[in-house]
């Protein structure tokens, strides 16, 4: 009896890799809202200017006075340039529809200062793990897996951000139930590029340095999904503060197919004892570890399993590499 299977067979695509420490920061598209806080007036007496609307947790405040804010500090000057006594207009989004509404500041009692009082959040920064750079479209990816809010839990929209080199200043172990993470510092003077994409599948940006940062590092082909073994592989990763990307011996232990998890394409298992001394496994800042098996790349480090850190999950290179250019 014949049996059809279809197999989706990427064509032949080159990548430099990458495997070492970088500096993200990143600004989001308005200024979001992570919480509300009642201000002490100048009377003493305690005001809560946002409860005459419904701006809430997770809103993004795009404009004030029809003036668009994209910074806490031009939400701030904004705000100030209000005479007191008069109301604001407040322009946000929520749940993908911008509403529009009117808000009085209070004079604070602490500086002077007209607040709403609003906790607000413009961006993010943090270290993690270049995995590479494409040539034909002159992008990098990294990551594997989108950035979000600490605090509402959402992917930051992302309106600018740079990608930056970074120095490992310390590592801390992870154990069971402690993630551990490495400890870096961003290096303002080497710029890598531009991040102009955040989403389930990683950070993904134009390159701005590729003459002096990627010239003469290691290309490799991307495999396909189905070119994927079950068994032994190696992570290229950087862990000593002499910035060199090494790879380390790991185990490709379960194979999945399920598009609504990307990030969590592959369950990989640390095995190189160097690495497991010096890390306990996988820990934060390891996301976007090239994953590399038969002289290939075959995924992406995305997260460690709280309860054991010495495994973890990984997303396809495909996957990564299809979604840096389709971007295009």
């Amino acid at each position: 009896m014949k049996k059809d299977i279809n197999v989706n067979v990427l064509p032949a695509t080159s990548v430099v890799l990458g495997g070492e420490a970088i500096g993200i920061r990143i600004y989001s598209k308005g200024v979001l809202v992570i919480g509300e806080s009642p201000v002490q007036g100048e009377d003493g007496n305690y005001y809560e200017p946002y409860s005459t609307s419904m701006i809430s947790r997770g809103d993004k405040i795009m404009k004030i006075n029809d003036v668009p804010v994209e910074t806490i500090d031009e939400l701030v000057d904004v705000v100030n340039q209000t005479h007191e006594g008069e109301s604001v207009l407040v322009e946000y989004e929520k749940d993908g529809t911008l509403i529009e509404e009117t808000v009085m500041p209070v004079k604070s009692f602490d500086d002077g200062k007209q607040k709403l009082g609003l906790w607000v959040r413009d961006g993010a920064m943090g270290v993690g793990t270049l995995t590479f750079y494409d040539p034909e479209s002159n992008k990098f990816a990294a990551l594997g897996h989108g950035i979000s809010d600490f605090d509402v839990k959402e992917l930051i929209d992302v309106e600018s951000g740079v990608l930056n080199k970074a120095s490992i200043l310390d590592i801390k172990k992870g154990t069971k139930g402690d993630a551990g993470e490495i400890r870096g510092l961003l290096n303002d003077k080497v710029e890598i590029g531009n991040i102009e994409m955040n989403n389930d599948n990683g950070i993904f940006g134009e390159v701005t340095n590729q003459d002096n940062y990627f010239t003469g590092r290691r290309e490799v082909l991307v495999a396909s999904q189905n070119e994927i073994e079950l068994g032994k592989a190696t992570m290229l990763c950087t862990i000593d503060n002499d910035d060199i990307p090494k790879e380390y011996e790991i185990e490709i232990l379960k194979i999945t197919d399920n598009p609504a998890v990307s990030s969590k394409g592959m369950i990989i298992k640390v095995t190189d004892e160097e690495l497991l001394k010096k890390t306990g496994g996988i820990i934060q800042g390891m996301s976007g570890s090239p994953i590399l098996q038969n002289g290939k790349l075959v995924g992406t480090v995305t997260h460690v399993y709280l309860n054991d850190p010495t495994k973890g999950y990984a997303i396809y290179a495909e996957t990564m590499i299809n979604e840096l250019r389709n971007s295009d």
